[in-house]
Parts: structure tokens; sequence; C-alpha cells
């Protein structure tokens, strides 16, 4: 005789009840996966667990093979890779449904049970672990959970530690800490409103460019710097600019004066060759005996005044020139020496600048690793967290924050981004961009 499943269900002990029950529990975890969960795809290393309503021998819990097959009696080999929880559920179905099973009735009589599809129950008992590595206490694998986040992940590792490299975590005095922070960020405030001091002067501007105060900072302090940066400026700027006005008026003066003198040089060589052809003149009279030769000798004596006056004005023309090209050259080196030093006052607070924001990292981190928070910001200072994912056969790098929920399978890096995710990204040739959340 041949029963159909719930017929042999009725008839069967209370033992067969609580099998019932137990199949639809397992079919209603099945059908109730999250939201985040509902496209998850079975891999290798998920364990599934298969129940007929009344048939203790078919019920199964089974590892998913690394070729993607579980064996089911009366069914054989099936492939479950890539499915769905609710895939499962159908294939299973459908495997099962129709399948005779063959079973010993009290008095040794046998009869066979007809498997129905609605008496199949299939769902994932575990799923695979997730991995933890990096800056945690104890970098391990550990059990998945539905719903499961990075921080959860980080929680089940012991929690973050110091880089690697580094020594153990250890007792730092928060006072001390914060106290240490704040001076630091109140000293790369004051060096940053100076570099923009140094910047507007560079550029000969009469004002400084707006800036916004450090973190662990006070506010009210931005002001009162930026104020007595900007009368530094102002100071510096018209003292050089009075300087320089003064030069540039030597300067404009002696042009003037070289003026004046090339036009009484002209004027001296003028007269001084009219002296000549007077002395020629009185000359040739003389030999002629027209002329007394008392008259050449102060025609000469004529010649030579004038040729003084000449040599005089020359030298007169010959030093403002000089002073004209000495003081070109002082203007010169005036905008050059401000300029090289203005660089150079540049370049030490620009040193100075990374030195403190180096410092600042450092006791960041040590307030990080003793469970405080840098003054000024919202948030504790935590450590990068990615998450490596297998998607298809491409492992793919996910950033990702201490609310992202994980996948079974998931590796949680924890860390500083460095060479382990740059050799990632290269050997996949991905661009860092998220993977679709599918496996």
């Amino acid at each position: 005789m041949i029963l159909s499943i719930r017929t042999h269900w009725m008839r069967s002990r209370r033992r067969s009840a609580i099998h019932t029950r137990l199949a639809a529990f397992f079919l209603a975890c099945s059908l109730s996966g999250t939201p985040a969960m509902a496209e998850y795809r079975l891999s290798p290393g998920d364990i599934v667990e298969i129940a007929v309503a009344g048939l203790p021998d078919i019920r199964q819990r089974t590892a998913i093979q690394l070729d993607g097959y579980i064996s089911i009696p009366l069914v054989g080999r099936v492939r479950l890779q890539g499915l769905t929880a609710a895939q499962l559920q159908t294939k299973i179905e459908r495997a099962l449904s129709g399948k005779q099973l063959r079973m010993r009735a009290p008095g040794w009589r046998d009869r066979f049970v007809l498997i129905q599809a609605g008496d199949v129950a299939a769902s994932v008992a575990e799923y695979r672990p997730i991995f933890v590595s990096g800056n945690v206490l104890t970098p391990n694998q550990y059990p998945y959970s539905q719903r499961m986040t990075a921080r959860q992940a980080v929680a089940l590792s012991g929690g973050y530690s110091l880089p690697k490299g580094l020594l153990s975590p250890v007792n730092y005095d928060q006072i001390d800490l914060r106290r240490d922070y704040r001076e630091l960020s109140i000293e790369l405030t004051r060096e940053k409103v100076h570099l923009r001091r140094l910047s507007a002067e560079l550029e000969d501007k009469d004002s400084l460019a707006p800036a916004d105060v450090e973190p662990g900072a006070p506010r009210e302090l931005l002001a009162d710097l930026e104020q007595t940066e900007q009368r530094s400026l102002e100071i510096s700027l018209q003292a050089h600019r009075r300087e320089k006005s003064l030069l540039e008026g030597a300067i404009t003066h002696a042009e003037e004066q070289i003026k004046l003198l090339e036009t009484q040089e002209s004027d001296e060589r003028q007269g001084l060759q009219n002296e000549a052809d007077e002395r020629e003149r009185v000359a040739k009279l003389v030999k002629k005996g027209t002329i007394t030769y008392p008259r050449l000798v102060e025609t000469r004596r004529a010649e030579l005044q004038q040729s003084s006056g000449l040599r005089r004005i020359q030298l007169d023309l010959a030093r403002e020139r000089q002073e004209r090209d000495e003081t070109k050259s002082r203007l010169e080196r005036l905008d050059a020496q401000k300029k090289l030093g203005l660089l150079q006052e540049s370049a030490a607070s620009k040193a100075k600048i990374a030195s403190l924001n180096v410092r600042l990292d450092v006791i960041a981190e040590k307030m990080r690793v003793s469970g405080s928070r840098a003054p000024g910001t919202n948030q504790n200072v935590q450590s990068n967290i990615a998450i490596l994912r297998m998607v298809g056969n491409t492992l793919r790098q996910i950033p990702a924050d201490e609310n992202t929920e994980l996948y079974p399978g998931d590796v949680v890096e924890v860390g500083e981004r460095g060479d382990f995710f740059a050799s990632l990204d290269r050997m996949n040739g991905s661009s860092g961009t998220p993977a679709e959340p599918t496996h």
C-alpha cells in the first residue's frame, strides 16, 4: 500500500509529531533571512539541514563540499553552490517530491510512503566562518551569525591593538594626553596662521587668507592670532615699501641730475669747440701780423678753461651714474633678500607644521588604543577597516566601517591601508570600488 506522508504522519507516534514541528521550524528559518542576506549565495563550507515531516531517516545535516555538491538519500548528489536560501528550499523540495520510501510498520508489514513537496524543509544550519586579521588582539576565524557587523567581529577578536611592530597597549594618562593634544593644536594653529602671513607678504598682499582653527584649540584663539599676524604683516609691508620708496626716489633724483649734467656736457663740448675754432682763427691772424701774440695766448687760456669745465661736468656725470646704478642694485637686493628670507622662513614653518601633525597623530593613536578620543572631534580615532570578499572567482576589497554588515566567509582586515591593499588591488585589477553583495 502506498500512503501519502501526511496520512502516515497522522498514524505515527508522538515522536513523529515532534519531527514535523522541527521540520516546520527549519522551513521558517530558511524563509526568514534578513534583507542583507536575502541574496547570499551558498558556497562550500556552508552546512545545510534537510528534514522531511515524519521521516527521521531522511533528516540530515551536511556541509557543501568543495565541488558545490551534497548527497541526499533517495536522490544522490545535488549541486547547491550559488543558490540562495529560497532556491535551496525549492531545489530540495523538487528533488525529494514524489520519491517513495519503504518503511516497516508495526506487525512487520512494509509500507511505501510518498514524499510530498509541502513536507520537505531545507535551511542553512550553519554558515562559513568569518576571519579577522590585522590590528586586533586575537586574529582568528570566528563563527558567523546573521546581521553580524565588522564591530562585532572586532569585538570577538579582542578589540583593536596597536599596529604591528609597536609595543603592546599601555595605560596612558588621559589628562596628560588631552593637555598635550590641546597644546600642540594651539601651536599648530599659530604656525598655520604665521605661514599664511608669510604667504601674503610674499605675494605683496595686504591681508591674510581666512582659515579654520585646529580641532582641540580654542576658537577665540584664531581671531587673536590673525589680528597679531595681520598687524605684523602691515608693519613689515610698510617698512619695506618705505625703504623701497626712498631708493626709488633716489634713483629718480639721480636720473634727473644725469639728464641735467648731460645737457651741460653737451653745452660745454660745444663751447670747447667754439674756443678751439677761435684759437685757430687767431693763430692764422698772428701769422699774418694782423693780431699780436698776446691775443693768441688769451685765446688758448680761454680754451683751457672751457676744457677744464667739461672735465668737471663729466666727472659729476660719472659720479651720478655710479650712484644711480648702486641705488638700483640696492633696490634689487632689497627685494631679493626679502623674498629669500620669506621663503626660508616659510620652509621652516612648513617643516614645523609637518612635525606638529606627526606629534598630533601619535597622541591621537595613544588616545585611541587607550579608549579615549581626540579633543575637538566627534568620534574616536579608529583603525581602518576593509572587507575581503569572494565575488564569483575574484577576491574583492570592499571599503567598510564598523557598521558594515558581513557575509559568511568574509575576511575583516583591520589596520592602516598600505601595501597589503595595494598588492590586492594590483592582483585583482580592482579600483577599490565596492563589490556587489553576492557570492
